[in-house]
């Protein structure tokens, strides 16, 4: 069954995230952070990836063990070596933070281990970043390598919603889902 890109009708990033994973018994989240993001979802197995340990030292305060978190050191490489299938497999505001090569082999391979849906969360365009808002040191972990445009997830089966200024005037942001067919 074909679920209906939520974010056409809310603009909620965590509410369109609850429904997008709502039938998804395992989620992987790549580039986690503090976990935010991964812990709406419901599912039963939520891991969560980050390539910055500080990031995930903050998510094991604020969540303990309601998650499980991973440190790996490049995520592209953590990508082609997964071998486990997960219901969902999300990237909020993680995208745009991989080289543009990078960013195309993530999101064919988690078109792979995906068995139901993708989720990409991403600014559209050129939204330049290289500030860690948390301050704790990942400055060149913030830094955007990347511009994506909704065609861009289009061309490879996702329905893409764009919200305009979501961070802020005339900065866009799209909410893509991905079904395996």
């Amino acid at each position: 069954m074909t679920m209906s890109n939520p974010a056409y009708y809310v603009r909620h990033l965590e509410l369109c995230l609850l429904v997008a994973t709502a039938d998804c018994d395992s989620v992987l989240e790549l580039g986690c952070g503090f976990c935010d993001r991964l812990v709406v979802c419901q599912a039963r197995i939520r891991h969560g990836v980050d390539i910055y340990e500080p990031y995930l030292r903050g998510a094991r305060k604020k969540w303990g063990k309601r998650l499980n978190r991973l440190y790996c050191e490049d995520l592209q490489s953590f990508v082609l070596s997964c071998h486990v299938f997960y219901d969902g497999v999300i990237l909020i505001d993680t995208l745009e933070h991989l080289d543009r090569l990078a960013g195309e082999t993530v999101l064919g391979r988690i078109q792979h281990i995906a068995r139901r849906r993708v989720v990409v969360f991403s600014p559209v365009g050129d939204q330049p970043q290289s500030r860690d808002t948390y301050d704790l040191g990942g400055d060149y972990w913030q830094t955007h390598r990347s511009i994506w445009i909704p065609q861009d997830l289009r061309q490879i089966g996702f329905d893409v919603a764009v919200w305009e200024h979501f961070h802020g005037a005339n900065k866009h942001a799209m909410f893509g889902i991905w079904e395996r067919p």
